[in-house]
């Protein structure tokens, strides 16, 4: 997978998840104690099938509190207790009066936080079109406006904190694995994703090859050239290498002017006839100021005998065997 493609993945991924897992026991918890005496005021009050609900909602709570201090699972979906407590909204602004509003304000924040945005981004400003409308029917145009404009400036205003904190979160994971200057991903982001190709060729799902490369004489285009001419090399060389690659492969920093290419399911030949074939279009291709660049490749394919440092130092090793070829060469390991 490439750098743009993984990049997209990391920055799509629900960073709330594991906090709505966590925190949806306290919730539960917290709303199973406070719905009780609810429950027996509107019964006592004759507010029967508002208490019925309100019980409804107490089991569901209770039963998820008990379930996940348990067995680490919630036995009702989100959606499932927040569409009784709408049906309790539009109940109580019916029959009890003006003042149930109140609950639809944490209500649907809570909403909005356990509930995927995509859903939420539709969803909401329904739900808030149709309580409105309620009010409107059941105690006038003025209150359902004031309930109407008050809930979509809770909604935009929670929508934007939410979204502040998602892109906030994805520039800090992109942070975390990817090399900020030229966007290969860095080497702490390397180990993991050798792993996983390890134990993928041992479960018998293939095999795997690293390219090893190294730009040639690089201090001298920094010394020749300057600092940024040489940060421009790096960015047009990895942007070259993400144009040849697959989505199921990928490249990352290793070091200064280094650079280590995972090819997934490809075994020597494969990868071998990659790395030439980049060399040359490397050669070929002039850089950021006619800079003309040559790199050296160390080539290996991996065996199950091998662990992650070992692949590493071996593709290490014919990097160095380039070099000391007189270097703008790939050297394969051969078996």
């Amino acid at each position: 997978m490439n750098i743009d493609n993984r990049a997209e993945i990391i920055e799509e991924v629900d960073i709330f998840e594991e906090y709505r897992d966590r925190s949806r026991v306290y919730l539960d918890a917290f709303l199973s104690i406070v719905l009780l005496p609810f429950i027996l005021i509107n019964l006592k009050s004759g507010e029967l099938v508002f208490s019925f609900l309100l019980f409804l909602l107490f089991v569901q709570t209770l039963v998820n509190t008990i379930s996940y201090i348990y067995k680490k699972i919630y036995i009702f979906p989100t959606l499932s207790t927040f569409s009784v407590g709408i049906i309790l909204l539009i109940v109580g602004i019916a029959n009890i009066g003006i003042h149930v509003t109140y609950w639809a304000y944490p209500l649907l924040i809570i909403y909005h936080f356990y509930t995927p945005r995509v859903i939420v981004k539709y969803s909401i400003p329904i739900i808030i079109t149709g309580l409105a409308l309620v009010t409107y029917m059941y105690h006038g145009q003025t209150l359902a406006l004031r309930f109407l404009a008050t809930l979509f400036l809770m909604y935009f205003f929670t929508s934007i904190m939410i979204k502040v904190i998602v892109e906030q979160q994805s520039k800090l994971n992109a942070l975390a694995v990817r090399d900020p200057l030229t966007g290969a991903f860095n080497r702490n982001y390397m180990e993991s994703s050798f792993r996983t190709a390890i134990d993928r060729a041992h479960r018998g799902n293939g095999t795997a090859s690293l390219v090893y490369l190294d730009i040639d004489h690089f201090k001298s285009i920094n010394d020749d050239y300057g600092h940024h001419a040489g940060d421009r090399v790096l960015i047009e060389m990895v942007s070259m290498v993400k144009n040849r690659i697959r989505k199921v492969d990928e490249i990352y920093r290793s070091g200064g002017e280094e650079f280590i290419i995972l090819l997934a399911d490809t075994g020597l030949k494969g990868a071998l006839s990659f790395a030439r074939n980049l060399r040359e279009q490397i050669e070929n291709h002039r850089f950021y100021s006619e800079i003309k660049v040559t790199v050296s490749m160390g080539v290996v394919e991996y065996e199950k005998s091998q662990d992650m440092e070992q692949w590493i130092k071996l593709a290490d090793m014919q990097l160095y065997n380039a070099k000391n070829h007189g270097r703008n060469c790939v050297m394969p390991l051969v078996g």
